[in-house]
């Protein structure tokens, strides 16, 4: 039984060092440490609406943005940008300009995926990487446990909507004019918003676990489930503080 626990510490240690990409990561070697993930649920105005020539919509480049509650701080160790949720946010528009008077640049599409397919046999205690990665560990040797991992992130369509230092101050002059300036200038970690990254986001992240150990209490056990899966088009998914 000691034997089994060290295989399970052993296996569980080792896949949590694998660098798996994730949006924070991917921003993060893309965009810049100081860029900031939100959740990829809004998209671009379409020209023309109410909440294209109104700014309202989160988050034009100028507004003064702040969150309530920040989901995930930066992490420079594991090279991480910050999350925040747009939902629990708090933003001061302005209204000197429309995003089609800012810097629109279109960035080539990003594409990332990570296979893991791990193998520890409880006696020779080693790392077995697949040649090939398998799907299912259905059918595991005794006394062996496995991690199979597969992540997928793509970026495409990009657009990067950016203002520039006289669009950026004039903003926040008319901002600060407003009544919701000195309540978000309260907040220790309110930005202005310089530019704005949108695109086609497709995340995929599939995990599977096998285990089957030849001891007394022990059964053959396989685990696989989508841990998250999301999809669409034309999502503001970061941003790039001033």
């Amino acid at each position: 039984m000691l034997r089994v626990a060290s295989v399970l510490v052993l296996a569980a240690a080792l896949t949590a060092c694998s660098r798996a990409p994730t949006l924070r990561s991917v921003v993060y070697e893309e965009f810049g440490r100081n860029a900031i993930v939100l959740t990829p649920k809004q998209g671009v105005p379409l020209v023309g609406s109410d909440y294209y020539y109104n700014n309202r919509f989160h988050y034009i480049p100028g507004a003064l943005a702040a969150p309530k509650e920040v989901e995930r701080p930066r992490d420079d160790i594991r090279r991480r940008v910050a999350r925040w949720n747009h939902r629990s946010g708090d933003m001061c528009q302005h209204f000197l300009y429309r995003l089609s008077n800012t810097t629109l640049e279109k960035p080539k599409d990003i594409i990332k995926e990570y296979h893991l397919d791990a193998t520890f046999p409880s006696i020779l205690f080693t790392w077995l990487p697949r040649a090939e990665v398998r799907e299912s560990y259905a059918e595991l040797d005794e006394n062996e446990f496995g991690s199979l991992k597969h992540v997928l992130i793509k970026l495409t369509n990009l657009r990067r909507y950016s203002a520039n230092d006289k669009q950026l101050d004039d903003a926040l002059k008319q901002i600060k004019a407003r009544n919701c300036y000195p309540r978000l200038a309260s907040y220790g970690d309110a930005i202005q918003v310089k530019e704005i990254v949108s695109g086609n986001v497709e995340i995929a992240v599939e995990r599977a676990t096998g285990v089957n150990i030849k001891a007394p209490g022990f059964k053959a056990l396989v685990e696989k489930n989508f841990e998250l899966r999301t999809k669409g088009s034309g999502l503001i998914f970061a941003v790039i503080p001033r």
